[in-house]
């Protein structure tokens, strides 16, 4: 983490895009492993509970002075939002081919 010199509203900017990506993108859905209704809204549930308590822990440890973990954090839901990211858009590209 000593690489990553990102200033404090940075990180929070980070946090606060991430978090509404991820909680408009998910759960994304897969070939292998498509969702029904029911499947959709107990995982945006889960989603949203696990994002809260993110929340709640990266305030936690920004209230107390631990920059090291608040970057991790920060590092986590950025590459969370990139992943369910790349998901859409290969559910996208899959789509479109299927409907040629």
């Amino acid at each position: 983490m000593k690489y990553m010199a990102a200033p404090r509203f940075i990180c929070v900017i980070i946090i606060i895009i991430s978090c509404v990506v991820i909680l408009y993108l998910a759960p994304v859905e897969d070939i292998n492993k498509p969702l029904d209704n029911i499947e959709k809204i107990v995982f945006r549930k889960r989603t949203y509970v696990i994002a809260f308590f993110e929340i709640a822990l990266y305030l936690v440890t920004q209230l107390i002075g631990a920059s090291r973990i608040t970057k991790c954090i920060t590092l986590v839901f950025l590459a969370m939002s990139g992943i369910l990211i790349a998901g859409k858009i290969k559910n996208g590209m899959i789509n479109s081919h299927n409907n040629l």
